[in-house]
């Protein structure tokens, strides 16, 4: 996913071996998390979450993993659902969810 996870994503790259490659892109930096019903959630997801072009061709018929840091309602997911399997055509796509440490430890 944009943004945020990008630190885990690269953690994972790093311990993984598996290559990083970005395949989505937000047109605003808006948090469509925050609309005040679930109507207009996703609508804001469905207009403002997209496959980067020319990225179809490198991930048809692969299998994926996409790390993310916000499900909350599982909006998001379901949009990134309809891009990878409907419009990329991926084999698979695996979800990691993960959590950045907050606060100070010790």
């Amino acid at each position: 996913m944009p943004r945020c996870p990008e630190t885990a994503a690269r953690g994972f790259q790093s311990g993984s071996g598996i290559p990083l490659l970005n395949v989505f892109y937000k047109k605003n930096a808006e948090r469509s998390f925050q609309g005040p019903d679930s109507e207009e959630r996703k609508k804001s997801i469905t207009s403002n979450l997209h496959l980067i072009p020319g990225v179809v061709e490198k991930i048809q018929g692969r299998k994926l993993v996409v790390i993310e840091d916000s499900t909350v309602r599982g909006n998001a997911i379901a949009r990134v659902r309809e891009l990878l399997y409907k419009q990329a055509r991926v084999k698979e796509a695996i979800l990691l969810n993960y959590t950045p440490p907050i606060g100070i430890i010790g």
